[in-house]
């Protein structure tokens, strides 16, 4: 039976992709991990059996409501959650650091940006990054610079003030890298912070020069007639991996790493599901959008112009490495991480 505990829906809080420091959770008190069939697989350290729907596994999955997570809700409303043996209990909302602490003990899954898993990591945390969200590129843009004119290049920011949804977020660092990147000073830029919806009256009453925006609002300020940087993020992490990547992810699906070691036919039962109601998504783009205006509270404009990301269950190492440089350049985390040790491919 699926059971979905339902949080506040306000878009301005979809895509907030936090980078404050990870606060390690104290105490374990609550109930633990379940393995496939209700047996809680680390105690023994024994891999649970595979789920089905006559003998599924709990899983408790904390997600950002937003439409990079449409899949989470496709795949709880549509029943390929059930389906593939999976008793999914979503929990929406933004509190990322605090699902990360809470991995292993409140939840099996956490949705968190990539520079969240880093700074938890850093403070000794053992996640892993499972799976992928939803992908922009260029081409597909899903974190950009609005201002009221063409940047010339990233180094313009210099001397103005930009509003970003949060400070030291992923959309505002990947902007301060690529000001340094085309030697600039990111010092000089004055980061304001404030949420999406109160971003284009900012913009028109001229507290702001630019804003970092995202999916379902840069595209309506572009109807008003403001311009639209390339992608932030995708630019940050192509600069950082020297071209090799040419992607970006806002957020990334994290695990106890010991409870997805435990489990790999749990993950792999997940992913299927999401996988399916990707399919589902992109062959009915239609009833998707429709879906997002109920789901989200959103009207049917923003619904339909909204730039929907390139959904995704595949994230790798590959993928994770420039996050690393970036978030080591800009000082939040200490080096050393190794990409290849906070990922759990396919």
């Amino acid at each position: 039976m699926l059971r979905v505990m339902k949080g506040w829906r306000l878009l301005a809080a979809v895509m907030v992709v936090a980078l404050a420091l990870f606060v390690a959770a104290c105490g374990d008190d609550d109930e633990p991990t379940a393995g496939a069939g209700g047996t809680n697989s680390s105690e023994s350290g024994a891999k649970a059996a595979e789920p089905t729907p006559d003998n599924p596994v709990k899983m408790r999955i904390a997600y950002i409501p937003g439409f990079a997570s449409m899949q989470m809700r496709i795949a709880a409303d549509k029943g390929f959650f059930k389906k593939h043996g999976i008793d999914a209990v979503l929990t929406e909302g933004a509190t990322q650091q605090a699902w990360v602490a809470g991995l292993g003990r409140q939840y099996e899954i956490a949705q968190a940006a990539p520079a969240v898993l880093l700074a938890a990591v850093d403070k000794g945390a053992d996640v892993v990054a499972v799976a992928g969200v939803g992908e922009e590129t260029q081409e597909v843009p899903g974190q950009v610079v609005v201002s009221k004119k063409p940047l010339k290049s990233w180094k313009d920011l210099e001397g103005k003030k930009l509003g970003a949804p949060t400070l030291g977020g992923q959309s505002d660092v990947a902007v301060q890298y690529m000001v340094e990147q085309d030697g600039g000073d990111r010092k000089k830029v004055k980061i304001i912070q404030m949420p999406y919806p109160t971003m284009p009256d900012q913009l028109k009453a001229g507290n702001v020069d630019a804003v970092t925006s995202t999916n379902g609002f840069w595209e309506q300020l572009k109807k008003q007639g403001y311009s639209v940087s390339e992608d932030a993020a995708v630019s940050a992490v192509q600069a950082a991996s020297g071209g090799s990547v040419d992607r970006a992810q806002q957020v990334l699906q994290l695990a106890d790493r010991k409870w997805a070691e435990e489990n790999p036919g749990a993950l792999k039962a997940y992913r299927a599901a999401l996988q399916e109601a990707i399919d589902w998504i992109e062959g009915n783009e239609k009833d998707a959008r429709a879906f997002a205006v109920k789901w989200l509270g959103l009207s049917e404009d923003v619904a339909n112009e909204a730039t929907l990301p390139i959904f995704t269950v595949d994230f790798t190492a590959e993928e994770l490495a420039p996050y690393i440089k970036i978030t080591e350049w800009y000082g939040s985390i200490k080096p050393g991480l190794k990409a290849e040790d906070l990922v759990i491919e396919g």
